[in-house]
């Protein structure tokens, strides 16, 4: 019997056959829990969120209308369960475009199979400061979910969501900062070297993984991407490579 890890994933109880879905078509093997944690309840669209174990909720202790959060637990090796893992984890940055401080990416966590060890690392790990707050819900999730697993089976595609994420981690802007009483936000002044740094490195990871998707205008000196570059006509040899699928099956858009 393969050991089953806990994802620290935790999903609306709406979307538990969607998940189950989704995980059994690329063959990951998968099973929904009540959040052991206590951290997520939820009652219809509300969500019901504890910042400290402390005051999470216990199964006994559920309100009428209220349901704990749904925790995924993938059975296999560690390696990959640890790989999926942190693949939608990575999804779920590049889908809110901006890091979130507070949950940050995980990995796996092996689970004993006898039944009385698992209550104690869940009363003795996961409900207590540390691991508490590894537990995770997002409402990407499921978006996510369904994006690790159309990338898992292309290696390409993961190094471009790992790629992407990384550059969200190194420098991003949040919904807060883009908001118009904000003023200039995307403009850099910053006297840091160590921040031009970070600039670039963010830029860099970012290209890459368009290159990585095959999404790149391929084009140079003996390939202009303009027969003009003051009509800024597209030569057709670069447009008609752009308008050919990508190598990793994304769509191109001009």
């Amino acid at each position: 019997m393969m050991p089953t890890y806990c994802s620290f994933l935790v999903f609306h109880p709406d979307d538990a056959d969607l998940v189950l879905a989704i995980c059994e078509e690329v063959g990951w093997l998968a099973e929904l829990i009540d959040d052991p944690s206590g951290r997520y309840r939820f009652a219809g669209k509300a969500l019901f969120e504890s910042l400290h174990p402390e005051t999470c909720a216990r199964t006994d202790e559920i309100r009428e209308g209220e349901e704990l959060g749904k925790l995924l637990l993938l059975e296999g090796d560690y390696a990959d369960i640890d790989n999926t893992v942190l693949l939608i984890f990575a999804a779920i940055l590049i889908l809110e475009g901006f890091p979130n401080k507070y949950n940050p990416p995980s990995g796996c966590f092996e689970l004993a199979d006898d039944a009385q060890k698992r209550e104690e690392i869940f009363e003795n790990v996961f409900r207590k400061k540390g691991y508490f707050e590894k537990f995770t819900h997002r409402d990407v999730m499921p978006t996510a979910l369904a994006l690790a697993a159309k990338a898992w089976t292309d290696r390409s595609t993961i190094y471009a969501i790992h790629k992407l994420a990384d550059s969200i981690i190194t420098e991003s802007v949040s919904p807060w900062s883009m908001h118009p009483s904000q003023g200039q936000t995307f403009e850099k002044h910053s006297p840091s070297h160590a921040s031009h740094v970070g600039t670039s490195t963010a830029i860099n990871l970012a290209y890459s993984a368009i290159q990585e998707l095959g999404l790149d205008v391929k084009s140079g000196p003996k390939k202009p991407r303009w027969l003009d570059k003051d009509s800024f006509e597209w030569n057709p040899k670069v447009l008609s490579d752009l308008e050919k699928p990508s190598k990793s099956g994304w769509c191109r858009s001009i």
